[in-house]
């Protein structure tokens, strides 16, 4: 009976109307969103847009520039190289910060302080600074493909160093790492099989988002990009960059398939988040 009253409560609470301050907050809230996503609205249009030049909306609708986009090669390579880089350096920041976390978690508590000091230099370095500085350091080995994108992916590798250090982290403290690895030296198990068959399956909520994380974040960076590359090879925002002088409707085209990718990747990130909450309830 307890049960059934309290479900009814519940219900009743969910259903309560809203009070004048939570339509404020809503109605701000909205319009917030609608006045950030004008430049987006406004970019797709014209990104499928024909003629328009004598009225408010377009006079004609095509998909020729997005077709026209993702037939390019030099588009799809740019696509490529940039995947290339965020993948790379997300899976190289995933396992060198790995072994770090499990050393702070077990057995160097102390190391915490001085790990937050580092995890704050990225956001006071301004990248401009520190990509002049790394092409004097290491001009010899810019001036080929490979060498540029092992530069690269160490210069991604510090941008994405605190986002991913937090969200393992994060998962860390979760689960436990001390416990469940003391009680897993109590039955008897190596530590090997303890990071293969214990901590690596529970951490995978973590390496997931700390994956993607990067991506999303490391797909939009331009600054080191066009001042290390050179005219090696072009990544998204690269070729943007030189596509703006020759088409607006290809550069919307470019905008809103970059845009449209990122979605995918946020709305994974969500996805994921949202299950793995609901699986622990």
């Amino acid at each position: 009976m307890s049960k059934r009253l309290s479900y009814k409560n519940d219900y009743r609470l969910e259903k309560a109307p809203l009070s004048i301050k939570q339509y404020f907050h809503l109605i701000f809230l909205i319009a917030l969103i609608s006045l950030m996503m004008i430049p987006v609205v406004a970019t797709g249009v014209y990104a499928v847009s024909g003629d328009w030049s004598q009225s408010i909306l377009p006079e004609s609708w095509t998909i020729k520039w997005l077709l026209e986009i993702w037939t390019q090669e030099r588009f799809l390579w740019a696509c490529f190289y940039s995947l290339v880089l965020c993948i790379g350096s997300a899976i190289l920041s995933i396992i060198l910060i790995f072994p770090v976390l499990l050393i702070v978690h077990t057995s160097k508590p102390q190391w915490q302080r001085w790990i937050n000091f580092i995890l704050i230099l990225p956001f006071t370095v301004p990248p401009i600074v520190a990509s002049i500085s790394i092409l004097d350091l290491y001009s010899g080995i810019l001036g080929s493909k490979i060498g540029t994108t092992f530069i690269l992916i160490g210069c991604y590798f510090t941008i994405v160093l605190p986002f991913v250090y937090r969200s393992l982290d994060n998962n860390f403290r979760a689960i436990g790492v001390k416990d469940l690895i003391e009680s897993a030296n109590l039955l008897g198990a190596s530590t090997p099989q303890i990071i293969a068959y214990i901590l690596l399956p529970n951490l995978k909520p973590g390496f997931i988002v700390a994956f993607f994380i990067s991506i999303a974040f490391l797909i939009g960076e331009f600054v080191y990009v066009n001042i290390l590359i050179g005219g090696h090879f072009e990544t998204i925002q690269t070729y943007l960059f030189n596509l703006k002088n020759q088409s607006g409707h290809l550069s919307s085209a470019v905008v809103i398939s970059y845009f449209c990718i990122l979605i995918i990747i946020t709305a994974f990130i969500n996805g994921f988040s949202n299950s793995q909450i609901m699986r622990k309830k």
